[in-house]
């Protein structure tokens, strides 16, 4: 019998070896204790749902106590098992260190780092499938500790196995389920804006006591009436039909119960004759449905689907002149005073009484359906996002079940807390490397030893338009071992700061190794790579592209002919900066955020069709 080849069902084009099954300790190695040097380090945890997280802000204040001697010192780029049992993650959970250069970590974890040019974030992704969880059961050695950790010890650990590919496979699978993690998390946090907005449009856009609303369309300004929603609407509630008698279920009218009020599906259906013998009523799509009973009592919503309801939901049909979704919206911002008002501790039903002699400040039918539109666009977004958010989750389960082998082997404004002076140094004075591609020799050397090509090889050559481009755009470029040996002045092994020193001067790019596509890289020619190790880099790439330092550097560039400009006089420009590292950290931190936000949303389109293509190229025969 042919052996089966042991690699996962869906694969990146291009990669046909079989994946070779390893230990865990056979690719990663142990990282514990710290340097003593804990002073002013960020003390992280572990949270199954988040990833990492401050320990200030997960407990609402720091734990760690004077205990930190004892904790781990992690690094980015490095990884730790939170043997935790949870909801979320019954054998617990495996995330990648990447919010800080440094930090601490509780030493109960099993912290660990990859050895040479594996990738972290494939272990992360692998433990996130599950497809360890039984072994991982087999290690436990009896229930939780008191501590609520599993007992998981690390020499077992480090020996349990599983599959790996390349590192560059392995590489591009991390990078794919990094980007759409992204994707998942902008959507999460425009859809959190959207809500804000509205519910700031709800509290503004109708009227207060005064009988006038804070915000209003340009060309009214008539006092809204008030009304009772039973003199402006009709409504009825409905029934269920008898249960265990089969003829009444399994039918084609969806039956919806009041969880389901806002869903464009139910769980169960009935048959017209189970219609006909109970006091099941007909609701259409676009009707106002209202939850009376149960967890779910005052909420509200427009019905999604032609169906039936039970006597836990009252129908809604307004009046000719009142709009629908307005006077839907107005039972939404009334739900907390009505839960309080007949809920005692949110428990118990409401009736269809109570709801009828709701008092709402109604305007009139043009301006209810100006205002009705505005909200029904706002939810209809907000629901884009949330259907893609979850359309990306779902590709992502999909992705990491099928991509991982299984069984078979297949300044002004300033955060609180800082308040030193910021210090005016040369950037020479405070950054210890500033190099670049000919620090290496003179150019008959470099034309000797360094041979670009086009096929993988040792090492990719990094060139500023690889950086611009998101490595997107433009065919790469390899060079050999001797080649990268040569250049090893401008090896991107740390993190760095690259500014293009002939061309495109101004424009300014910081380089994560681990979000480098390739296992080794090294600079290419035409920039400048700055790294320092007392400084936070990324904060300095914030820096480069303030208005001074764009200033000062436009100072130094050569007006004549090709623009650039050279190491020596880039070291003496004069930059204002805090020496505070937690301050650095805070701001780097910031930014990122915001710079993440922003390329998530340039990029977004790009990569859809880039996992587009890759599906379209391995799930067809």
């Amino acid at each position: 019998m042919k052996d089966e080849k042991k690699a996962p069902k869906l694969r990146f084009k291009g990669f046909t070896d079989d994946w070779e099954q390893c230990k865990l300790g056979d690719v990663c190695e142990e990282v514990s204790g710290n340097n003593g040097n804990v002073k002013g380090l960020p003390i992280l945890t572990i949270s199954a749902a988040n990833g990492w997280m401050n320990q200030k802000d997960r407990f609402s204040q720091v734990i760690a106590g004077n205990e930190l001697k004892k904790y781990t010192l992690l690094k980015k780029g490095h990884l730790a098992y939170n043997h935790g049992n949870s909801k979320q993650a019954k054998y617990g959970t495996v995330f990648v260190q990447n919010l800080y250069d440094q930090a601490l970590v509780p030493r109960v974890y099993h912290s660990f780092k990859m050895k040479t040019e594996n990738n972290p974030y494939y272990v992360e992704y692998y433990f996130a499938t599950k497809k360890l969880d039984r072994e991982l059961a087999r290690l436990v050695t009896s229930g939780a500790r008191m501590d609520g950790l599993l007992n998981i010890n690390k020499k077992d650990f480090f020996k349990i196995k599983f599959e790996v590919p390349t590192p560059v496979e392995q590489s591009l699978i991390g990078t794919i389920l990094q980007k759409l993690d992204q994707i998942i998390t902008l959507h999460e946090e425009k859809k959190c804006l959207l809500e804000r907005l509205k519910s700031a449009l709800l509290q503004k856009m109708f009227a207060d006591k005064s009988g006038y609303p804070d915000i209003r369309f340009e060309g009214f300004s008539d006092e809204w009436e008030q009304c009772k929603l039973g003199d402006v609407t009709s409504s009825y509630s409905g029934g269920t039909p008898t249960a265990g008698t089969s003829n009444y279920y399994g039918g084609a009218i969806p039956f919806i119960r009041s969880g389901e009020i806002s869903k464009d599906s139910t769980e169960l259906t009935i048959t017209e004759e189970g219609l006909n013998n109970s006091a099941a009523k007909l609701v259409k799509r676009g009707d106002i449905l209202y939850a009376l009973y149960g967890a779910t009592s005052g909420e509200v919503s427009i019905s999604r689907l032609d169906g039936a309801i039970n006597q836990a939901i009252l129908a809604i049909k307004p009046c000719i002149g009142y709009d629908s979704y307005l006077l839907m919206s107005l039972l939404k911002n009334e739900k907390k005073k009505i839960r309080e008002k007949f809920l005692q501790g949110g428990q118990g039903n409401l009736s269809a009484r109570i709801v009828k002699n709701i008092k709402l400040d109604i305007p009139s039918i043009n301006e209810q359906t100006k205002i009705g539109c505005l909200l029904l666009q706002l939810d209809r977004t907000i629901t884009l996002h949330e259907e893609k958010k979850r359309q990306l989750e779902r590709l992502k389960s999909a992705l990491m079940q099928k991509m991982f082998a299984d069984k078979s082997g297949y300044p002004a404004v300033r955060f609180n807390g800082f308040c030193d002076e910021w210090k005016k140094q040369k950037l020479g004075d405070i950054v210890e490397t500033i190099t670049d591609y000919v620090a290496a020799g003179s150019f008959a050397s470099l034309r000797e030893n360094v041979i670009y090509r086009s096929e993988p090889c040792y090492a990719q050559l990094i060139r500023t338009a690889d950086l611009k481009s998101n490595f997107s755009k433009i065919a790469p470029v390899y060079v050999d071992k001797q080649a990268f040996d040569f250049l090893y002045r401008v090896s991107l092994d740390k993190e760095s700061v690259i500014l293009p020193n002939i061309g495109n001067c101004g424009e300014v790019y910081y380089v994560d190794p681990h979000e480098l596509p390739y296992m080794r890289n090294v600079l290419g020619p035409n920039a400048i790579l700055i790294r320092s190790s007392s400084l936070n880099n990324h904060f300095l790439s914030i820096l480069f592209q303030s208005h001074n330092f764009q200033k000062s550097l436009k100072l130094i560039i050569s007006p004549n002919g090709q623009t650039k400009f050279n190491k020596t006089e880039l070291k003496r420009i004069k930059m204002v900066l805090p020496m505070d590292v937690n301050e650095q950290n805070s701001l780097s931190a910031f930014f990122k955020m915001i710079n993440t936000a922003i390329s998530l949303q340039e990029h977004k389109s790009n990569i859809l069709k880039e996992l587009k293509s890759s599906l379209l190229q391995n799930m067809f025969i």
